[in-house]
């Protein structure tokens, strides 16, 4: 398998230039992306080809959830590699399912599928919310089959 370079922070809402430049400089492979805003999704796609998904794209803000929807995970992967069948989680006790995306990418020179992820532990909820989701995450990928590469914040 040839070499790959994977990238993964928590852009807290912002797409800035030093960011952008340090994206540029390690040119990664893969892109595993948390807290992304609508308005700073432009932003990463605007100078490389990426094939991608978006949580707030696959699962749009749901009426009266406020400020805390605001925000979604994404995965970005620098052409020629693709991403299929990309999703968000989906798992009882996931609570905004748009702060996880997944999806199956091939690395360079290998045939064999990885899967995915990228995750935002959310905040708040007394205690409640951060274990709750995590947990749910914790099942969702030991019920995955084969190798799984994960981007959390």
């Amino acid at each position: 398998m040839a070499e790959v370079t994977v990238a993964t922070w928590n852009m807290q809402g912002e797409a800035k230039p030093k960011m952008l430049d340090l994206l540029h400089e390690v040119a990664p492979d893969v892109l595993l992306r948390q807290e992304v805003k609508v308005t700073t999704w432009p932003t990463l796609l605007a100078s490389v080809d990426w094939s991608r998904a978006f949580g707030l794209d696959l699962r749009p803000r749901q009426a009266g959830a406020g400020g805390k929807q605001a925000l979604g995970a994404a995965i970005l992967v620098r052409s020629p590699g693709v991403l299929t069948q990309a999703a968000v989680v989906e798992q009882e006790g996931f609570i905004w399912p748009e702060r996880s995306v997944t999806g199956l990418w091939s690395p360079p020179g290998n045939t064999r599928q990885m899967r995915l992820v990228a995750y935002h532990a959310l905040h708040g909820g007394h205690g409640v919310i951060k274990p709750q989701t995590s947990q749910a995450l914790g099942l969702w990928l030991g019920n995955q089959s084969g190798p799984v590469l994960a981007g959390m914040a």
